[in-house]
């Protein structure tokens, strides 16, 4: 899998472990880039007797932290004189003031030669259906890329700002000696379009399942068996889903001659699961037949606060007219 990150990942890499001497204020960053980040709070900074106002984020898929300087309004505070406290351009200050701390933003970030890193922008980031789950992509489109004498379809996915490259893998034809590409995935990646969101499970670089994305659903683990699909016999389960229905869900695998090979991760997960168990699963209905994707205990969620009790009032006792 080919990654294609935003240039200023690597400075951020090692941000958290430098004291760099920025001076906030004055100059005018430079044109900066987009990050995509978890909003972790604001924080003040004293820097060459400058106090300044910085926003604190994790880097979405690196997970390294970073602080960055909001520029100082230069009309505000009597010249020549340290303001005692920071003074962050208004635009900036009231951008912070919306977000809420653990928010995923999109944060445009600059390099000044007096300011260093520097925030020119930060707003709420809209993840695409699925985004922030492990499988969940958006779709941006496929090409043509030679491999050797043939030529391979690639497809370029996106999450959160971080371009990923996938191949589809080839397979033996009807012909013999004919090499085609995986006509399954090919017939999928013919349905999608761009900047649909997908769920998509591969092993390295090579796609092994790219579909739409469906959100998952939660229910209650039943019976864990095998159920026959076309003279094999295929692991499945029982979940019992909203409204009281019971659905059987089969374990994914490819048929070998006369064996159908489950795929070993699909059914490690399930097996991990006791019945009676709640359960959060995402699934590919195909036909009358429905495919387990992956599954795993339901979140739990929180408990609603206990109603404060009620405070008991007595009533005061009119004092005897004298």
């Amino acid at each position: 899998m080919i990654v294609r990150r935003f240039s200023l990942a690597a400075f951020f890499a090692g941000m958290a472990m430098l004291a760099l001497p920025l001076i906030p204020a004055r100059a005018e960053p430079a044109q900066g880039e987009d990050v995509i980040a978890k909003y972790e709070g604001t924080g003040t900074t004293s820097i060459r007797g400058y106090p300044a106002m910085t926003v604190k984020l994790e880097l979405v898929g690196s997970g390294k932290r970073a602080s960055l300087t909001i520029p100082n309004d230069e009309d505000k505070g009597a010249k020549g004189q340290k303001p005692a406290a920071p003074m962050p351009r208004k635009e900036l200050a009231d951008a912070v003031k919306k977000l809420t701390v653990g928010e995923i933003v999109k944060a445009g970030v600059a390099m000044s030669k007096d300011l260093g890193p520097t925030l020119t922008s930060i707003d709420a980031y809209e993840a695409k259906p699925g985004e922030a789950t492990p499988n969940g992509y958006v779709f941006e489109k496929t090409f043509e890329k030679p491999t050797g004498k043939l030529t391979n379809t690639s497809v370029r996915l996106s999450k959160f700002g971080a371009e990923y490259t996938f191949s589809v893998p080839t397979k033996k034809g009807e012909k013999p000696g004919e090499i085609v590409e995986d006509p399954d995935i090919m017939a999928a990646l013919g349905k999608l379009t761009e900047g649909s969101s997908v769920w998509v499970k591969a092993a390295g670089s090579k796609l092994v399942i790219i579909e739409p994305y469906n959100d998952p659903q939660n229910g209650k683990l039943g019976k864990v068996g095998t159920t026959e699909v076309e003279g094999s016999k295929v692991p499945s389960a029982e979940i019992e889903v909203e409204g009281g229905k019971t659905i059987t869900v089969l374990v994914p695998g490819v048929q070998k001659g006369k064996m159908f090979v489950v795929d070993i991760s699909v059914a490690g997960e399930l097996r991990k699961l006791k019945a009676g168990a709640a359960v959060q699963f995402w699934s590919h209905e195909d036909g009358d037949k429905i495919w387990l994707r992956d599954i795993g205990p339901a979140p739990k969620v929180a408990a609603e606060p206990a109603p404060a009790p009620e405070k008991k009032t007595t009533k005061k006792k009119d004092k005897p007219a004298a």
